[in-house]
């Protein structure tokens, strides 16, 4: 390695300023600090925007329908081509695929709901909104009901069924999953349109999510979301909001719901930790940790057609049950945590389910800071 020495003049500049030189190498030092510290925030949004575009999991494009099966008419058909990420791989399907329905029969004028799902070698499984017979009162309770079941490992939602039982009950595997037959009164067909990490608010709340006026109730402002891959118009605020179902907690134990939009995404709805709708859920959590562990659980289940605004954990503090919709949520009935979602960009260090700050960050232009200063032969002399 060639040596390079500088030489400097000892009688014109140190004697002149003996300390300049010293303070000159500082302020460089300084200003590389300054310019790697701004070159590792850009690396920083950098990955984030990466990882926003092009890691999530999900439905990334193509073009594909569900209608009932062509060569079984009762099973569900999509047709079309399908652009999906499992682990951060990309997938294609372009063949049209048909799946039998999981069994479970729909008691007659009531609801069922099947999640889709696609794997890695294009093929598809169902999975039904409850373990035995669906009974749900409307079409929003079955799709919410979805998050109580398990998914495939390695597969994701591709699409969702709902039917609404004519009065004989639906029954899979024997009736068509299609209006046309005389055992649906109706059906639905969801697409699962965009990856579930698109889901979220795109504007800040109007306000956070508090106790109501009435103290049984809870309370929110504006809410501005964007859900499988739309922006529907804005959630109005609201004083006082019910519970939908009248879910119970255990003596001295704890209780958690997910806040999440509404179907329309008119609205909120409290869904109990056991991610059935519609009925009365019965929470004994030991302790908050494991009601937020469950959640946890109901959330990464949770079908694209919903977004996540809010979780509420309650402690109960009466000496009894405490009940939805007739207890207070704070005081002497009990003690309530809310824990609200933000907007902004997306950050890859938050977990992925739980991200949603659903836009992509802004890719740095330039470095702005100095390398270095220079260092001027006043301080240091003529190199040689």
């Amino acid at each position: 390695m060639a040596t390079r020495t500088i030489n400097i003049n000892a009688a014109a500049n140190i004697s002149q300023v003996p300390r300049s030189w010293v303070w000159s190498v500082l302020a460089a030092l300084n200003q590389i600090k300054t310019w790697a510290t701004e070159v590792d925030g850009d690396l920083d949004e950098i990955n984030d925007y990466i990882d926003k575009e092009f890691e999530r999991d999900g439905v990334v494009g193509g073009g594909f329908a569900l209608s009932i099966g062509s060569a079984v008419s009762t099973d569900l058909k999509i047709n079309g081509s399908i652009r999906y990420r499992i682990g951060g791989r990309e997938y294609v399907s372009d063949a049209d695929l048909e799946v039998t329905l999981a069994t479970g029969e729909i008691t007659q004028n009531l609801w069922g709901a099947w999640a889709i799902e696609i794997d890695k070698k294009g093929v598809l499984t169902t999975k039904r909104a409850n373990a035995s017979t669906m009974a749900f009162a409307n079409e929003q309770d079955a799709l919410l009901s979805l998050a109580s079941i398990g998914r495939t490992a390695g597969a994701i939602d591709v699409a969702y069924l709902t039917i609404d039982a004519a009065t004989n009950g639906f029954t899979p595997g024997t009736d068509d999953p299609n209006s046309s037959d005389a055992q649906a009164d109706n059906h639905g067909y969801r697409v699962v349109a965009m990856p579930r990490i698109d889901n979220g608010l795109i504007a800040a709340m109007g306000s956070g999510f508090v106790t109501g006026t009435t103290p049984e109730e809870y309370a929110y402002g504006t809410q501005d979301i964007r859900v499988n891959g739309l922006e529907p118009a804005q959630i109005a605020l609201d004083a006082t909001r019910a519970f939908d179902d009248a879910d119970t907690i255990g003596n001295t134990q704890f209780g958690g719901w997910l806040l999440v939009s509404d179907l329309a995404g008119t609205a909120v709805y409290a869904l109990g930790s056991d991610g059935i709708a519609g009925t009365v859920t019965v929470m004994t959590h030991a302790t908050a940790a494991a009601a937020n562990t469950q959640l946890d659980v109901i959330m990464a289940r949770l079908p694209s057609v919903f977004v996540i605004l809010s979780r509420l954990v309650i402690t109960n503090n009466l000496g009894g049950t405490w009940t939805a919709a007739t207890d207070d949520l704070n005081g002497t009935d009990g003690t309530a945590v809310f824990t609200d979602r933000s907007s902004g960009t997306h950050d890859r260090l938050l977990s992925s389910e739980d991200d949603s700050l659903v836009d992509s960050p802004a890719v740095p232009a330039t470095v702005a800071a100095a390398v270095a200063d220079d260092f001027t032969t006043r301080e240091l002399g003529t190199p040689s």
